[in-house]
């Protein structure tokens, strides 16, 4: 079998496969850290920290604080 020159590979349906499988498999995790990167921005920039105490009474007379998210 004779030797793939550089345009006999980049035309290769071996090349188009190889790179298909690449994308199938990275595009979920670049999906992901996308999200992931979007929320971490959101609440870096919001104007409201990502805790909070509040506090809550459930028997009258004894209140207790809890933390909430976002």
């Amino acid at each position: 079998m004779a030797e793939l020159t550089r345009l006999d590979w980049i035309q290769s349906d071996e090349k188009t496969q190889s790179e298909a499988r690449i994308v199938r498999t990275l595009s979920p995790l670049i999906f992901v850290a996308s999200q992931l990167a979007v929320a971490t921005l959101r609440m870096v920039e919001s104007d409201h920290p990502p805790l909070t105490l509040e506090n809550r009474c459930l028997i009258p007379g004894e209140t207790y604080q809890i933390t909430k998210i976002g």
